[in-house]
């Protein structure tokens, strides 16, 4: 079906941005990004003074009904854009970050149409619809104990964000920073066996 997407870019210094797109273009050896950054610096130091703000305003999806499934995501810098040596690693001390999704059953309906059709072709219709009210049924189970989402009059909302080095869902606590990065780093692959990062 059809799809919308607004986005937008909010607080952004535009001689800030004009001055780092003149400096990135005089690049010659972008591997060499120690020799440019003086020039590419004080741009970058004006464009987050100025507490930019990215967004994606709307996503919004037909699954088989119009518009049934929608998404927002927006980023905000509020430092002072100082760019220290530590910038990086402090950088969520400064950055929020909020999303919000949104599923109908009609959606759900659909996907789950699909998926059985493409993974299961041979079964029969009446087959099909068991097996899509069992998936249904498995979802509906997962969900419960997902702190992110929460039951709708027709379907589910999803809410995150990210603040203060805390994760919340629907504004309660899920878990800090350092544990969900750890957590992150827990789902990484792990390296082959006789590989090193050493000489």
């Amino acid at each position: 079906g059809e799809s919308r997407l607004r986005y937008s870019m909010l607080d952004l210094d535009i001689e800030g941005y004009a001055g780092l797109m003149r400096a990135a273009n005089r690049l010659g050896d972008i591997d060499d990004l120690d020799q440019h950054w003086p020039s590419l610096r004080p741009h970058l130091k004006r464009i987050l003074a100025g507490h930019p703000q990215l967004r994606m305003d709307e996503l919004s999806i037909s699954l088989g009904e119009p518009y049934n499934t929608t998404a927002s995501l927006g980023f905000e810098y509020h430092g002072d854009g100082e760019l220290t040596a530590d910038f990086a690693e402090n950088i969520w001390n400064d950055l929020s970050a909020v999303g919000q999704a949104s599923l109908t059953d009609s959606a759900i309906d659909t996907l789950m149409e699909l998926f059985i059709a493409q993974q299961n072709a041979e079964l029969g219709s009446s087959e099909q619809v068991l097996m899509a009210d069992v998936l249904k049924m498995q979802l509906s189970l997962q969900l419960q104990d997902n702190p992110f989402a929460r039951r709708t009059d027709n379907g589910y909302l999803f809410d995150f964000a990210l603040r203060d080095r805390m994760l919340t869902a629907h504004e309660e606590p899920v878990m800090d920073l350092a544990t969900l990065l750890a957590m992150g780093q827990a789902l990484m692959p792990a390296p082959e066996p006789g590989l090193s990062s050493g000489g």
